[in-house]
């Protein structure tokens, strides 16, 4: 990686021979329509759900079983455009073969003119992006059309000089698939272990008893966790109103996993006044019991602020056991108990009544201190692989715009 961030930082471009080219001389725009994929040759279907902003190739797709309504065939090689939302900024090259979504243009290179793969990373350039949305047309969901595309203008370089950025280009994304492997081996790895810690199986503890969460390590407490908080657990404001600039930050379930101020909904001083009991520090726990239930955070430091009606405030000064009961709360013991505690048709919920009961798993306090040290290792690993991640993502789009 750091060879290809020396050679990208001292990469000076010469464009003086690269020529003016429209994308439509370039690509082209294939129609192969497939009536009944269910039928077809194809067991891949491509939707613009499999697409990811950003991303050079395409990674997911669904069986065409049971699929019959029309869409457009595509070969290995080609580029999938997604042409509705433009914003989203979505173009991916596939390396099988299948059918996508009319919501798409299958774009194939002109091999005699291209070095195959070059022009899909041209598709992920910001000029191309922003000439896109300047020329998208609708009201409700802007569509691109493939006229207006095709006549984009770009500097080409010659074939040999595009055979040295491919190489390249395709470096460096294939170390930011190698980050991104490493991130889902982690995840995996992180799920396994969690799932071990809290049945007990991780220590080989043979010696077992009964209690409302079924066998546990004998030497293992169970307690309501209303007995491990130092304040009332409660949700928060009922109506917040409307947003309020200049008010009190309101955490909702959305914001759980990044506490990004400028994402939440900002409530009235005067609407939060009688909430005072729902107010947030970084001593509290914040659980989603309303709707997407399980999603959990602790409040980061220096965060003040209140909650919503969905979310519950479980307060433990203990910063041992704060961490350990939200580690437990993300493990799939806890999130399937969380699915059969829910309550409802229609909207399910957790009461608070219902949680306050809640049967917590409790090891001895070494047991407690090793699992905090390997979740806490975990997680800066996962700090630091994302961090590289992002910078690679940040070089490679540096690159990309500096060439197109």
């Amino acid at each position: 990686m750091n060879e290809i961030k020396d050679i990208a930082n001292k990469l000076n471009i010469d464009k003086s021979n690269w020529i003016t080219v429209k994308l439509g001389d370039l690509l082209e725009d294939i129609n192969d329509r497939v009536k009944s994929p269910e039928e077809s040759e194809y067991d891949r279907f491509v939707g613009l759900e499999h697409f990811v902003s950003g991303d050079i190739k395409i990674k997911d797709w669904k069986s065409t079983e049971g699929l019959a309504s029309s869409a457009k065939a595509f070969k290995k090689g080609d580029i999938l455009f997604a042409r509705r939302n433009a914003y989203l900024r979505r173009a991916s090259q596939v390396d099988f073969e299948g059918c996508c979504s009319g919501d798409a243009f299958v774009l194939r290179e002109k091999k005699d003119e291209i070095i195959p793969g070059f022009l899909c990373f041209l598709m992920n350039s910001d000029a191309l992006w922003d000439y896109a949305n300047d020329n998208a047309a609708g009201t409700m969901s802007k569509r691109v059309k493939w006229r207006d595309l095709a006549n984009y203008e770009f500097l080409l370089p010659p074939k040999e000089q595009q055979a040295e950025l491919a190489e390249l280009l395709w470096a460096m994304d294939e170390v930011i698939e190698r980050k991104k492997g490493t991130i889902n081996t982690l995840t995996e790895a992180q799920s396994s272990f969690r799932n071990e810690i809290f049945s007990g199986t991780y220590y080989n503890l043979e010696k077992r008893k009964d209690s409302k969460l079924g066998e546990v390590p004998s030497n293992w407490d169970v307690k309501p966790l209303n007995e491990l908080v130092d304040e009332s657990i409660c949700y928060g404001i009922v109506q917040p109103g409307e947003n309020t600039p200049g008010g009190i930050p309101v955490v909702q379930i959305k914001n759980l996993i990044e506490f990004k101020q400028d994402a939440m909904h900002f409530v009235d001083p005067d609407i939060e006044k009688p909430y005072s009991r729902s107010r947030i520090s970084d001593k509290d726990i914040l659980l989603a019991i309303k709707g997407t239930l399980g999603i959990c955070n602790t409040v980061p430091r220096g965060f003040k602020g209140n909650i919503g009606r969905d979310t519950a405030k479980i307060n433990i000064t203990n910063r041992l056991m704060r961490e350990y009961v939200l580690y437990l709360f993300r493990s799939s013991k806890y999130q399937l108990l969380f699915d059969r505690i829910k309550v409802g048709s229609t909207r399910y919920e957790i009461s608070i009544a219902t949680l306050r009961d809640l049967p917590i798993l409790i090891p001895p306090v070494e047991i407690i201190e090793e699992i905090i040290r390997i979740f806490n290792s975990i997680d800066d690993s996962f700090m630091m692989i994302r961090k590289s991640l992002l910078l690679s993502q940040s070089l490679q789009k540096s690159l990309i715009n500096q060439i197109f």
